[in-house]
């Protein structure tokens, strides 16, 4: 009898998010030339984001639905048939990717003459990048199960949408799209929400178990699109391969210690981030927001200083570690994201920039503006 589906994705995502997660945690605790260590805020563990993991994680999550979709359709060797499909699948990510920017710089060159109608252009600027966007997607399923690649993969996403887009689209913006924005508002900064180590093991188990089932859903939403598609003569019928699956026999017996052994397995990464804060070896800071004003602006640590905590229009000098006391100098610019920002140099001086304004205080706390140009 062959492993049900559910069990068989479980164990697919597990085999891909769960290295990655472990990743994420070792690869903030090496040190890296030119990359920031990991640093611990309000008891959470809070890895270095740069260029290299902003670009790989789309493509590990793209891999993980892929293999997950595989898995559900109970296809053999999922793992290793979503990587063979992953060129195509990743041109497709690039197309959404580029039509959704495409669209962007069209309403932004509109926007100055479109005036008090700018959300009629919105809405039918929105409409073809939708149905662009339903075919993209499209491409993931059928490149894993159909094993199309490249443009072959492209024309039998267009031809199998038509007539259906409509359908197909709202089906997917609840499937797809829905949970994947769901996830990133609710997982963008975790650290602002936890208070002790605990809840920061917590939160980051929390996430790991929130990416499983939101992959899953999407894998299943992909996966139900795909049986949908009108495709009279594109796509042949599934052979023995797929009838048969040899993977159902070998992990046959592992019967119902698959979950287990799945959730196990989803415990490791939060394991090693609770051996990590407790060996206390991160710089570490608690940054109380409730006392704010307003909301945080960016937070920088320089050598042999406590950290500085920036806000709308100030900024803290943190007198210890912790940030129990604070010293603060008031700027004359207002940062609104994305129009300003902050940045730090190495000596404790503070660079903050508005819409219009840059401002720039020395170690001293002597604060110059000067126009932005």
């Amino acid at each position: 009898m062959p492993t049900p589906p559910r069990r068989a994705a479980l164990t697919t995502l597990v085999l891909v998010l769960v290295p990655w997660s472990l990743l994420q945690v070792l690869g903030g605790l090496l040190p890296l030339p030119g990359v920031d260590p990991a640093r611990v805020v309000n008891g959470m563990l809070v890895p270095p984001v740069g260029v290299v993991g902003a670009l790989v994680e789309p493509v590990v999550w793209a891999w993980a639905v892929t293999a997950a979709v595989s898995a559900m359709a109970q296809r053999d060797r999922p793992v290793r048939r979503a990587l063979r499909a992953l060129p195509t699948v990743c041109a497709a990510l690039l197309a959404g990717a580029g039509t959704v920017l495409v669209a962007f710089l069209v309403l932004g060159l509109v926007l100055p003459a479109a005036g008090e109608s700018v959300w009629v252009v919105a809405v039918l600027l929105a409409l073809p990048v939708a149905a662009f966007l339903v075919r993209f997607a499209l491409v993931l399923p059928i490149a894993v199960l159909d094993e199309r690649r490249g443009r072959e993969a492209f024309r039998t996403a267009f031809a199998g949408v038509r007539g259906q887009a409509v359908g197909f689209a709202v089906f997917l913006l609840l499937g797809v799209a829905a949970p994947a924005l769901l996830y990133g508002w609710a997982f963008a900064r975790p650290e602002e929400h936890v208070t002790g180590h605990v809840q920061g093991v917590l939160a980051w188990l929390l996430r790991d178990a929130t990416l499983v089932a939101v992959v899953a859903l999407q894998a299943s939403a992909l996966l139900v699109a795909h049986r949908n598609m009108s495709r009279p003569t594109l796509l042949p019928a599934p052979g023995p391969e797929a009838r048969a699956p040899a993977s159902g026999r070998r992990t046959q017996r592992l019967g119902r210690l698959t979950v287990p052994l799945g959730l196990a397995a989803v415990l490791l990464p939060a394991g090693l981030v609770g051996g990590v804060l407790a060996a206390e070896r991160l710089p570490e800071v608690t940054v109380h927001t409730s006392d704010l004003p307003h909301r945080m602006i960016a937070v920088g640590w320089p050598t042999e200083r406590g950290p500085i905590l920036v806000g709308q229009s100030w900024f803290d000098d943190c007198l210890d570690d912790q940030c129990r006391n604070r010293r603060r100098t008031d700027l004359s610019v207002t940062m609104y994201e994305p129009y300003g920002g902050a940045a730090f140099g190495a000596d404790g001086s503070v660079y903050a920039l508005g819409q219009h304004e840059l401002e720039q205080c020395d170690a001293q706390r002597i604060c110059r503006g000067a126009r932005a140009g």
